[in-house]
């Protein structure tokens, strides 16, 4: 071979540049040239990305669908070989919005409901996207719309993401409206974690049960949700399709006295011609629930259904859960043990939530903490991840630069401000990225 040739490496560089242009003779040249002996099948195998991508996902993921029927059909590959992710072609074209070659690769037999190591099939990220004439085509290919990830179904990914036309197209073709993921959320407390009146009325128009509570430890109701984080249009929504306002969670707490511990006073109103006359109150009238739930009494009343107890039991399971690395487990219990709203629990949730790289409840803890203490500059810094994972850089340097005011001399809280504030300037965010998805929609 002519010494002043390519190297290795920059033949390889060359195959996946092909791979990735569609340069159909260019990359069978790359192929012949990479081959050691074993053959051209082999070779094509063999030559695989640090994720264990083939030739065939770069190809997908670029709709390069030329490339993709050679290998196929070559027969070099299996249309659902398998990156080190798990993930399929079908699952790198539908990330990218290639409907081209999703069409191609279904055509051919892709497996439409292949898992990944999350658990992601090709519809949850289609969903996550909003994609949906992409959800419609993997729908009528046969995908199945309730399969439950390490972060819920298809239905629980377009929820967080605030897609309502997602949302309806998921629901017109049977999507469960009530099916709990992650042992956690059903899909209506997941819209009310993303603030999202338009899911959450199109949930309860599929006949989503207002009073279902969360699956696994989760014992709270939507309406119970509701009114803890204040949301007054969902209150009101879940109030006029049937929810119980006298329903109580484990601690014994109706979501009036959610709405009055964490000072709602327009979902009190709301709640309260509503309820039901709790006993323990000496006065049913609003201004003596909202002096009674903060008196040492009631904080009495609440130890005698033994949450003391209760309360160490389920942070203690927490603690442990997190240290095994459990963060779905630790979520679990976390949200049990809550019910005082106690800064070291939300902020300790909204870490597993951060490690699951899941940004919207880690966002409510992160604010759920700097309520409690907004002189915690801890809060702020989950803040800012929390922005992170959401990528709006400009609000996660917003929330960084509040913690290094209150510790300025934290190089480590300084280097997170400067990564984010770099972030911002170079990333060319659009419009809804930037949005606040704590904000309610019009």
């Amino acid at each position: 071979m002519d010494e002043a040739g390519p190297s290795g490496c920059d033949k390889t560089s060359i195959f996946w540049e092909a791979a990735l242009e569609g340069d159909l003779r260019l990359l069978k040249q790359c192929a012949e040239d990479l081959d050691t002996g074993e053959g051209l099948v082999e070779t094509f195998e063999r030559v695989r990305d640090g994720s264990g991508r083939t030739a065939l996902h770069i190809a997908a993921a670029a709709g390069k669908t030329e490339i993709c029927q050679y290998l196929i059909e070559g027969p070099i590959f299996d249309v659902d070989v398998l990156d080190e992710k798990r993930r399929t072609p079908l699952h790198y074209a539908v990330l990218n919005g290639e409907v081209d070659t999703v069409q191609y690769l279904l055509s051919v037999g892709a497996f439409s409901s292949q898992c990944d190591k999350q658990k992601y099939t090709p519809l949850h990220y289609a969903a996550e996207k909003g994609d949906v004439p992409m959800l419609v085509l993997l729908m009528s290919a046969g995908a199945s719309v309730d399969i439950v990830s390490d972060y819920g179904t298809p239905l629980h990914r377009a929820i967080a993401y605030r897609h309502k036309e997602a949302v309806q197209v998921l629901l017109d073709h049977q999507a469960d409206p009530d099916l709990a993921g992650c042992e956690i959320f059903t899909p209506l407390l997941s819209s009310i974690f993303a603030n999202s009146f338009d899911c959450l009325e199109l949930l309860l128009k599929a006949g989503a049960d207002p009073n279902i509570r969360g699956g696994g430890l989760n014992c709270m109701t939507p309406l119970g949700q509701a009114a803890a984080n204040g949301a007054t249009r969902l209150v009101d929504c879940l109030l006029s399709c049937g929810a119980d306002p006298d329903a109580v969670d484990d601690s014994g707490l109706t979501p009036l006295e959610w709405a009055a511990l964490n000072r709602h006073d327009e979902a009190v109103n709301i709640l309260f011609p509503a309820t039901t006359q709790i006993p323990y109150f000496p006065e049913w009238t609003i201004s003596e629930i909202m002096k009674h739930i903060h008196s040492e009494e009631a904080r009495a009343h609440r130890d005698s259904h033994e949450m003391i107890k209760s309360f160490r039991e389920f942070a203690q399971q927490g603690d442990v859960a997190f240290g095994e690395k459990d963060y779905h487990r630790g979520i679990c219990w976390y949200s049990k043990a809550i019910t005082l709203a106690t800064t070291r629990l939300a902020f300790k949730r909204s870490m597993c939530w951060v490690h699951l790289n899941n940004g919207l409840p880690a966002l409510y803890d992160a604010r759920l903490c700097i309520g409690l203490r907004p002189d915690s500059s801890k809060a702020h810094c989950m803040e800012g991840a929390a922005w992170k994972i959401l990528q709006n850089y400009p609000m996660a340097a917003a929330a960084y630069s509040k913690a290094r005011q209150l510790l300025p001399y934290s190089e480590e809280i300084i280097k997170l401000y400067q990564e984010a504030s770099d972030l911002a300037r170079n990333w060319p965010f659009s419009e809804s990225s930037s949005k606040d998805p704590m904000e309610s929609e019009g």
